[in-house]
């Protein structure tokens, strides 16, 4: 397995392991941005935004919106990078040119 791959591999193990227990997907809605993916459940809102297409950004807030960061994380903006969305009764994917991150 090249390194590539397994980076890939741990970023996405990265992302199950904060997204899953904070969002189950099975009473949650999603909704497409120009940046990328809003979930929202009862209690908890989480963007995924694609930020370059080997870059996501994933934010979880109790609260219906996301609130703005004074500490950006990310230092320009997510927004252009196009990216696909599909969706079955399971999972959610996201997908760019370099990543496929499935919710």
């Amino acid at each position: 397995m090249s390194s590539l791959n397994l980076r890939k591999l741990l970023i996405l193990f990265g992302i199950a392991f904060i997204a899953r227990p904070a969002l189950p997907l099975d009473s949650a809605t999603f909704e497409r941005s120009a940046d990328g993916v809003t979930f929202r459940n009862s209690n908890r809102t989480m963007l995924v935004a694609v930020c370059a297409d080997r870059v996501i950004h994933v934010v979880v807030s109790p609260a219906k919106d996301i609130p703005k960061s004074n500490v950006p994380s990310v230092i320009r903006p997510c927004d252009g990078t196009p990216f696909k969305l599909a969706s079955t009764a399971a999972d959610v994917s996201i997908k760019t040119t370099s990543l496929n991150v499935v919710i």
